[in-house]
């Protein structure tokens, strides 16, 4: 029996199945909306898949059914193909995987996730699933801890560092919550024993300056210090952190997808993950959001950084977007390869140990190599410095102090301090 479009009905149904061998993971997941994306994806390529190929709607029953059948998607009163509750279910339930350090944000994914199966289903099959209670469990899926700590770390920290008494080791364990990704009971064991990681690692990892961590969390800012050492030099910000427990996780054939801030580029604390990155040539794509803002309410300058385990053979994919109109748009425009407004794309060399990153044309690295043959730099030929640098935070950084419904009221102390960070940023 053959398919629509030629190839057998048993292959159709075979690899339709092929998507609950995917394992998605947001190692700090929040209130879940990028496992709540990937979800969907997973769903509308299913959909996408039975439409094109009919024969794949019904599966076999077990992996060794010849004769049973089950549906995984059934045609609605329009004739649009739609996924089955239970199948959804077991896509949520062999797919989506997800860690935070507040329970509340495990809660609040683990509902999201539950309402996102129920969407467009019939109301009279929405009450049956809660009163029969056929969601499929996600205690399993979505975890609460720490995901940069580990039971193990954390035991050869303390004994390395402390000389404490035992009950303020337990103490600390305690409140740094830590998450034992290969255990079989608590954590990922069952995924990541005799497993080659994760499919595919997405997020939006916190931004928290290590300066301010050692303000409410200094022991877990110390741990970092030492654990994160090779990584994460000065005064680092924690998403350094996570990109290189990420890519610890990624299986060899994965992908990791974040959005973070690109300062790290740049700055003396991101020399480590530089290199992790650079000598591994790990690098695949970036889109680079410049000035313009992706999140309301929070002036970040960042980009999607998209990393493999394995090694990059060729160029990365560079994007920059220098006037955000519309950016699921502008990035499906990049993703597909074709131009769109505001958006410039090029392929860029892949950068090599822990040099700042910078990303240029061809014709534009063959004016700077121009240029550095024209003579010698200019600290060649005089003393080049940065002045006086400073931590001192309560000038550099602005403080609200009162809100009115015009403008925001600061005293001159604060104006001072905005013309200085003006001067800052105008001048990078």
């Amino acid at each position: 029996m053959r398919s629509s479009d030629g190839s057998s009905a048993e292959g159709a149904r075979q690899k339709a199945l092929e998507v609950l061998n995917i394992k998605v993971l947001d190692p700090a997941c929040g209130s879940g909306s990028f496992l709540l994306a990937a979800f969907d994806y997973l769903m509308n390529y299913c959909i996408a898949y039975v439409t094109k190929h009919p024969d794949a709607a019904a599966v076999p029953m077990t992996a060794k059914s010849r004769t049973r059948t089950r549906s995984i998607a059934m045609r609605d009163s329009e004739g649009e193909w739609r996924l089955t509750p239970d199948f959804k279910g077991e896509i949520l339930g062999s797919c989506i995987y997800g860690v935070d350090i507040d329970p509340q944000a495990v809660e609040v994914t683990i509902m999201s996730l539950y309402l996102k199966v129920l969407e467009n289903l019939p109301v009279e099959w929405q009450r049956e699933l809660w009163a029969n209670r056929l969601l499929p469990p996600l205690d399993n899926n979505i975890r609460c801890g720490n995901s940069l700590l580990s039971p193990a770390d954390f035991d050869v920290y303390w004994d390395a560092t402390q000389a404490t008494l035992f009950e303020r080791q337990e103490d600390v364990r305690f409140r740094m919550n830590p998450f034992e990704w290969r255990s079989e009971t608590h954590g990922f064991g069952r995924l990541l024993n005799g497993r080659r990681g994760f499919d595919c690692i997405v997020g939006n990892p916190p931004y928290i300056r290590v300066q301010e961590l050692n303000k409410w969390a200094p022991e877990e800012c110390e741990f970092y210090k030492w654990q994160y050492r090779t990584v994460a030099n000065g005064n680092f910000d924690i998403y350094v952190i996570f990109l290189a427990r990420s890519l610890e996780l990624l299986g060899t054939d994965g992908l990791l997808g974040f959005i973070c801030p690109n300062k790290f580029w740049q700055a003396n604390y991101g020399a480590g993950i530089r290199r992790m990155i650079g000598d591994g040539t790990k690098l695949l794509g970036i889109i680079n959001f410049t000035d313009q803002q992706v999140f309301r309410e929070v002036t970040t300058y960042t980009a999607i950084h998209i990393l493999s385990q394995s090694a990059n053979a060729g160029a990365v994919a560079y994007a920059e977007v220098t006037d955000l109109i519309d950016g699921e748009l502008q990035c499906g425009a990049i993703d597909a390869n074709v131009s769109t407004d505001g958006v410039s794309s090029f392929s860029a060399k892949h950068p090599l140990g822990n040099h700042p990153w910078s990303f240029a044309t061809v014709e534009r690295e063959q004016l700077c190599e121009r240029l550095e043959q024209a003579g010698p730099a200019l600290n060649a030929v005089a003393e080049v410095f940065v002045g006086v640098q400073t931590s001192a935070d309560d000038i550099y950084h602005l403080d609200v102090l009162q809100k009115t419904q015009s403008r925001t009221t600061c005293d001159v102390g604060s104006m001072i301090r905005i013309v200085t960070w003006r001067m800052i940023y105008s001048g990078r």
